[in-house]
């Protein structure tokens, strides 16, 4: 979608009724094309459908919330090369947010991008592994929250890739231990920076997992957590071969035990 705004290519966003579905392909299947024109009709132009979700993740009445909103659209009109359709963005931001185009505009010029050869910033998406098993996992939980409870057992810190993914983890596991199921404390945690790539985070998952109701988060949420299993037992193996090349037994058998639990964790998941 950033890209296709970069290239000035026109994508719109179709949104499916909500219902009991995995994904676009089971919805015709089901519905044999029915209502077909009135949700083309209702084609949502990308860089709308993104404010709009962002509008419902943080709000537009608070200064705090305009500031978020703001914050993660502006880098994605800096990169818009046409002036015309920069201005149509910047005026859609302005109308919708109810702040001034000349203050939006004078944010926009102060962003500076990365140079072509230049390392990205790991707040972008192409760095912050949007597509890992443990990325997906920590954005299903943070949209689905009491998801936790059916499989907060089968997951541990050390399963997760990343000390950005890890920070959201210790929040979630440590907020529904004391009974809260919402994620309003976490969102209240993070810090500017952290609570964009989170929500970025979402929207990639949402966008390219389809994502839509809890069955298939819950569906996903399995799929990922028997793939972090899969590379767990990989480095789990590993190490035990380094352990007996170095005729160390005492660390051969703590990882054949972390090894062994894993894969109880394994059988116990696979019978849910």
């Amino acid at each position: 979608g950033e890209v296709a705004l970069e290239e000035e290519v026109n994508i719109y966003v179709i949104s499916l009724p909500s219902e009991d579905i995995k994904d676009v392909d089971e919805y015709f299947q089901k519905h044999k094309g029915e209502n077909l024109e009135d949700i083309i009709a209702a084609k949502q132009p990308f860089f709308e459908y993104v404010l709009e979700k962002l509008i419902n993740a943080y709000g537009k009445e608070t200064i705090e919330g305009k500031r978020k909103i703001v914050s993660i659209l502006l880098p994605m009109i800096k990169r818009v090369p046409s002036a015309i359709s920069k201005e149509h963005y910047i005026d859609t931001l302005s109308s919708t947010l109810g702040t001034s185009v000349a203050a939006i505009t004078n944010e926009v010029a102060k962003i500076k991008l990365p140079k072509v050869h230049e390392d990205v910033s790991t707040n972008t998406p192409e760095h912050i592994m949007y597509g890992s098993p443990s990325a997906i996992i920590i954005a299903i939980l943070v949209s689905y929250p009491g998801l936790f409870q059916e499989f907060g057992d089968y997951l541990e810190e050390d399963y997760i890739q990343s000390e950005f993914e890890n920070t959201i983890y210790k929040h979630i596991s440590r907020d529904y231990t004391f009974g809260d199921t919402s994620t309003s404390a976490l969102w209240e945690l993070l810090n500017e920076d952290q609570a964009k790539r989170l929500h970025m985070l979402q929207f990639y998952v949402e966008k390219h997992e389809l994502l839509s109701t809890e069955d298939h988060a819950r569906s996903l949420l399995r799929e990922k957590i028997k793939t972090l299993y899969a590379l767990r037992k990989k480095y789990l193996l590993q190490g035990m071969k380094k352990h007996e090349e170095s005729k160390d037994p005492q660390s051969w058998k703590q990882t054949f035990d972390q090894l062994r639990a894993l894969q109880t964790k394994e059988q116990q998941l696979g019978t849910m």
